[in-house]
Parts: C-alpha cells; sequence; structure tokens
C-alpha cells in the first residue's frame, strides 16, 4: 500500500480518518516551515494539499518532487506500492473527460445536497426590523444592490441556530437548489483568542455520523455561484466568493476560493455554447492562481490580459473618467 511508502518519507501520522473526500491523513509538510501537520494527503483520490504553503499535486508528483525524480520513476515507485498496472488510454481525450467530468458527475448526482437551515428567514418574507438590518447590510457594503436583485438571488438570513448572526447566500442551477453559504455580518472581533474562533464564512458540512454512513454530500469546488444567471449574459467573470460576485450582477460568478477545480472548469466547458466571454478577476494575492485558471481555458490572450491588467482603486477610477 502507497501508505507504507508514505510513513517511511514523512513518518507515521496521527491518524487515518474518513471525510466526506474519502480516506485522509495528515502530516508535517516536508515542502515548508509549517509544523502544524497542514499537508493533508487524500488517498482515495491520490492528491496532496498544504494547506500553508499551497503545495497541491497528485501522489506520483508529489514522490517525484520530493525525491527529485523524473515522472516515470516515481510512476514506477507508485505502482510497486499500489500493487497494480493500468495499461495507458487508448484515447487520451476520452481519459481526461472521463477523469474531469464522466466520474466527477456520476459522483455528484449520489450526492447529499444540503436543505437551507431550518432557521432560515427570507430577507424579502416581511418588513421587518430585522429583515431591513441584513439588506442595510448589503446596501452599506453594495450600494448599487437592490430589493429586486437580493429577491432574485433567495438571499436570507439566521439570528438563532449553528448559523446565527449570518446571511445565508444559496447557489442553484437549473433554478434548482444545489448548495448554500453562510457569511456573517459581525465584525472580526479585537480579541486574539475570539479572532482564532471566528469564521467569516461557513459552510454546510455532514454529521460525524453521516461521514461514517458512507454519505457524502456537495461541496463548494463543485458549484459556481450565481450560474444561472450569467449563463443567460453570455459572460461570466470569476470571482472568489460570492460578496465579490454579487458586486458584478449577473455576470458575476463565484468560485467559493482562489482555485478554480476541475469540476468548476468543466462545468463552464460543458456549457461554453452559451458563454462568450471568461474574465478572472480573483484578489491581488492570488495572481499565481488567476495564471492557473487561464491556462485552464487555453485562451492565448488569458496570460498576457493579466499581466497587463491594473489594480481597481481610487486611481484608476479618476483615469477612468478622464479617458470618459
Amino acid at each position: 500500500m502507497i501508505t507504507e511508502y508514505l510513513e517511511s518519507i514523512l513518518g507515521r501520522p496521527k491518524d487515518y480518518h474518513n471525510t466526506q473526500k474519502g480516506l485522509q491523513a495528515n502530516w508535517d509538510c516536508p515542502f515548508c516551515a509549517d509544523r502544524r501537520q497542514r499537508f493533508f494527503v487524500n488517498l482515495d483520490r491520490h492528491v496532496v494539499w498544504c494547506h500553508n504553503c499551497e503545495y497541491g499535486a497528485t501522489l506520483i508528483t508529489f514522490i517525484s518532487d520530493f525525491t527529485h525524480t523524473d515522472f516515470k520513476s516515481a510512476l514506477r515507485t507508485f505502482r510497486e506500492y499500489e500493487g497494480f498496472l493500468k495499461p495507458l488510454p487508448q484515447s487520451i481525450e476520452t481519459e481526461i473527460y472521463e477523469k474531469l467530468f464522466a466520474s466527477e458527475i456520476s459522483q455528484a448526482t449520489n450526492k447529499v445536497i444540503y436543505k437551507l437551515p431550518d432557521e432560515f428567514i427570507p430577507i424579502t418574507s416581511n418588513g421587518s426590523k430585522l429583515s431591513d438590518r441584513v439588506y442595510g447590510y448589503i446596501k452599506e457594503r453594495l450600494p448599487w444592490v437592490t430589493i429586486e436583485e437580493v429577491e432574485r438571488r433567495g438571499i436570507g438570513f439566521c439570528l438563532d441556530g449553528r448559523y446565527r448572526n449570518r446571511m445565508i447566500f444559496p447557489f442553484y442551477e437549473n433554478n434548482e437548489l444545489v448548495y448554500w453559504q453562510a457569511r456573517t455580518w459581525l465584525k472580526t472581533p479585537d480579541s486574539a483568542v475570539q479572532k482564532k474562533m471566528f469564521r467569516k464564512v461557513l459552510n454546510p458540512s455532514l454529521t460525524e455520523e453521516q461521514v461514517k454512513q458512507g454519505m457524502q454530500a456537495v461541496e463548494k469546488s463543485e458549484v459556481i455561484y450565481n450560474i444561472d444567471a450569467f449563463l443567460e449574459e453570455r459572460i461570466v467573470v470569476l470571482t472568489e466568493g460570492v460578496f465579490d460576485s454579487l458586486t458584478l450582477g449577473n455576470i458575476g460568478g463565484g468560485l467559493n476560493g482562489k482555485h478554480l477545480s476541475d469540476f468548476q472548469l468543466m462545468k463552464l466547458i460543458v456549457n461554453k455554447d452559451k458563454i462568450d466571454v471568461v474574465v478572472i478577476l480573483l484578489d491581488g494575492d492570488a495572481y499565481q492562481n488567476a495564471i492557473v485558471a487561464a491556462n485552464s481555458f487555453g485562451r492565448k490572450g488569458c496570460l498576457e490580459a493579466i499581466k497587463i491588467a491594473v489594480p481597481y482603486n481610487n486611481l484608476f477610477r479618476i483615469r477612468s473618467r478622464l479617458l470618459k
């Protein structure tokens, strides 16, 4: 088993545990100075990821990088420990399709779709002071967002339960609920202790019992916020989060992070006939992620466009007005 090899080079992990994504273990990262065991290895999907330095790769590429050997040697090592030899695919296009799309779609159809929290209250359900307060928070952050836009997106909030004092942003595909996120409207606490426990965004999750039962649920990396709307507009501006997406109206699409996952990429490719333009608009600290996303689309001008892009700030706004 590949676990024997990993333990021989990284030591024995604290434990092996089942997650929604499969069997997983974590070690100290061999590539950075972090010593909080944030280097995760998924033994079912054969991928690794460090939550500190953001190193990510397949197990084969990891073996190659760690041992400073070529890919063929790393593949040989991987196969020796896994105990099988898989023949090369007859069609590389078919292989990629099955890996990135067909198998993922098949798995997704059997996954649990989280229902909205029992405490969920639509902002537009009544004219209460609480609804006005939540909508007021959104208007303070995004003055141009109308109540009609909020209603179209089905945004609501919770005052009790696990998602207390949080706005709820539902994700729809083909007008069907597929996911949702909870974002607090409270300010980040000043106390170091409270700040450590503070989470601006919470994602729904299965209970430990459900995971033990082998249940799987739709993950944030498998959905894109506002996909129905931007497909109608035939243009999408990919952003990191739902709030960033909301600033762009119908054309904003939230990735729920800095990375464009294989599944999200395939969602866009499958709908390529409905999309004329894809713009990548990640935060300033995600420059490399934007380049990777651009390369995923294979558009020649993507990298050049990112390189010549300028920060959107007050100086940019002044220049824009002068040019008009």
